[in-house]
């Protein structure tokens, strides 16, 4: 029987906001800058499935897409 055990790293966000002192010099109330992940990273023994959906890379089956997006978000 093989250790089907997973750890998957699904979403995650992780973002700044600039200090007042710095932003109201430009006549911004805030400033944020920020990253977005999902399926970020998978850790597992299985090298040919995902462990998540059972299917096979060799299938007919799409794998785990990766997204990452950065932004900011500005106040006046």
């Amino acid at each position: 029987m093989a250790n089907t055990g997973f750890l998957r790293f699904k979403t995650g966000v992780i973002g700044y906001t600039l200090p007042t002192a710095l932003t109201q010099r430009f006549k911004i109330q805030t400033l944020r800058i920020y990253v977005s992940g999902q399926n970020i990273f998978t850790v597992s023994k299985l090298k040919f499935m995902d462990p998540e959906t059972g299917y096979s890379q060799r299938e007919e089956a799409y794998p785990v897409q990766k997204a990452f997006i950065a932004g900011l978000n500005v106040n006046f």
